[in-house]
């Protein structure tokens, strides 16, 4: 398997988020990624769905520049993404939705 293709795997970074619980000494119970969700290629003009209609900002997702990963949304006035880490974003996912407390 290639770099690329394990970044393209749910499992991969399902594994990191695990791993990241577990340094910090918190229990996972939830799944970050839906396994039938796919990366989206930036270079081809795929970007994140906005919020809703009158908003200029789409929903914060899953992105990565192929060496490191963040979270970050889009910003439709500006055409540019801000992410918390500042990388080059390459690729998208978005997140799956969290579950509901019962």
């Amino acid at each position: 398997m290639t770099r690329e293709e394990l970044l393209n795997t749910a499992e991969y970074w399902q594994e990191m988020a695990e791993n990241q619980c577990w340094r910090e000494g918190i229990e996972c119970k939830i799944h970050l990624i839906d396994g039938n969700k796919q990366w989206h290629k930036v270079a081809d003009g795929d970007l994140p769905p906005r919020i809703g209609e009158s908003y200029n900002v789409s929903n914060i997702v899953l992105v990565t520049d192929g060496v490191s990963y963040g979270v970050a949304y889009y910003n439709y006035a500006l055409n540019a993404w801000r992410s918390v880490n500042f990388i080059a974003i390459t690729h998208w996912m978005p997140f799956s939705k969290l579950p509901k407390e019962e």
